[in-house]
């Protein structure tokens, strides 16, 4: 890692040398731009954009049933343990694209860090 980081270094030191004189949130949120596009564009492209459509119908269907039997205890709580269920569902449909994602933005986090840390 220190073999990488050694070799990003002279790059990341060229791209913030127009930022030295600024505020560092001028920086950081130049920086936030191009990365949100890049993790937008990789879950995009990475993702099974149908099922996870599908995923948030169920839980906004669970939502919708909780509203319309909020009298029934016994409905609220099996909606709510769909809902659980759904949610965790989702969050394994986001689990490949995270595997793309993570690894470019720690390293630019790790380089950012000695900027702005």
């Amino acid at each position: 890692m220190k073999i990488l980081n050694d070799l990003l270094r002279p790059v990341f030191d060229l791209l913030q040398a127009p930022f030295a004189g600024l505020p560092a949130i001028v920086g950081i949120i130049v920086w936030s731009i191009p990365v949100g596009v890049f993790a937008l564009w990789v879950f995009g492209k990475t993702s099974n954009q149908d099922r996870i459509a599908a995923v948030k119908r169920n839980i906004h269907v669970c939502l919708f049933e909780i509203r319309l039997f909020n009298d029934d205890l016994r409905a609220i709580l099996r909606a709510q343990g769909e809902i659980l269920r759904h949610v965790v569902h989702y969050q394994a449909l986001a689990l490949k694209p995270m595997l793309f994602i993570l690894p470019p933005i720690v390293l630019l986090m790790v380089q950012l860090h000695a900027f702005y840390g």
